[in-house]
């Protein structure tokens, strides 16, 4: 059997906030994690470095189709390429995760406050199916490597990747009570694929990928006006939505594709009949939301999120669901003109077949109908 070696310690020193650059590491098992929308599963992994082990470790929904297809079986060895690190605030909560590979079960307490991973990028050295075992003999960090480190730990400014194959980017969720007075920048940020309505004490910072036009509504119950925007970052995306006199207040300050600082906004489950982002969450602005331009160290924001399906999956999606895919247009429609039986609009659209890689061959075609 060939021999991996592991990064070992380096859990240690990712979790008390310091940086190591494409650490190799085992996984040991994973978990779904309940969620709201069932189009956005999100799984917890139990991680290990052959020296400690940790279950306070996640994947973004865009490594999600390495798990669901069988690519990350149990004892996979992988380098993680980039990383995010938060502190959240459990409450106190107590956790058990099973442990596979001996049968037997973890009791943690968890502390107030708990530092956890989020792997952005990774690659499979090694398959599970391959390795056959367990690396090493890790122990589980102990708590004050996962609880009171992240407590006591100063903000600092976040260490943002720059896009290179191998780079960590460190944050964390802890603001400290920041005010309306007071600057973010210098605060540590919060990835937008940890946020829950659980938490209040987070900053984020995410590019603007789209802002609606201001619209307004009359009913019984009195008038009224809103805008939405989508927000990304190297986590994930989210959508935020003002109301009122804050649509006064932030409208004309936000911009399309500039980075902002934002905290103190309420969290609540996604309707998903107006938005089509892949978070189970959204956001509402309320009297005392901050926001605040980012004028530098912005290139590592994305301006917009994929989670690339290839051709074959498509047939397994729901009818109306919303997907991203890459190919090449093998054909293209004359243009076709018809009416809306809704509306009666005049429409047009044409007709383009894409292929792609899937079955070994080029051989998948799906039509999509384009308005334009």
């Amino acid at each position: 059997m060939d021999t991996y070696k592991l990064s070992e310690g380096a859990l240690r020193t990712i979790m008390q906030g310091g940086q190591v650059d494409c650490p190799i590491m085992q996984v040991l098992g994973s978990k779904k994690i309940a969620t709201i929308n069932s189009d956005k599963e999100r799984y917890r992994i139990l991680l290990s470095d052959g020296l400690f082990h940790i279950s306070f470790a996640m994947f973004t929904t865009q490594i999600n189709e390495k798990v669901e297809s069988g690519e990350l079986p149990m004892f996979s060895v992988i380098k993680i390429k980039r990383y995010i690190t938060s502190v959240i605030n459990n409450a106190g909560r107590s956790d058990k995760y099973d442990y596979p590979f001996n049968g037997g079960t973890c009791h943690n307490k968890i502390y107030h406050f708990r530092r956890v991973l989020v792997i952005l990028d990774l690659e499979v050295i090694a398959s599970g199916d391959k390795v056959t075992k367990k690396i090493g003999e890790p122990e589980p960090l102990s708590e004050d490597d996962l609880s009171n480190t992240a407590m006591k730990q100063a903000p600092l400014k976040p260490n943002v990747s720059n896009g290179t194959s191998c780079q960590p980017t460190t944050s964390n969720g802890h603001s400290n009570g920041v005010t309306l007075n007071q600057s973010l920048q210098d605060q540590l940020t919060h990835p937008i694929s940890s946020l829950t309505p659980y938490q209040n004490k987070w900053i984020i910072k995410a590019r603007v990928t789209n802002k609606s036009n201001i619209r307004t509504w009359s009913n019984s119950r009195g008038k009224g006006k809103l805008f939405s925007m989508d927000l990304v970052d190297e986590s994930g995306e989210i959508r935020a939505t003002a109301f009122q006199d804050l649509v006064d207040k932030f409208y004309d300050y936000l911009e399309i594709d500039k980075v902002y600082y934002i905290s103190k906004c309420q969290l609540k489950p996604a309707n998903k009949q107006f938005t089509s982002l892949k978070n189970d969450y959204e956001m509402t602005l309320t009297n005392e939301s901050i926001i605040q331009l980012c004028e530098d160290d912005v290139d590592s924001i994305p301006q917009t999120q994929y989670n690339f399906l290839t051709v074959d999956k498509i047939g397994q999606m729901e009818t109306g669901s919303i997907v991203d895919v890459i190919g090449v247009c093998k054909a293209v429609s004359d243009l076709q003109t018809f009416q809306a039986r809704s509306t009666g609009r005049e429409l047009k659209k044409k007709e383009l077949t894409l292929v792609d890689h899937t079955d070994n061959a080029v051989n998948k075609v799906i039509a999509v109908g384009l308005i334009i």
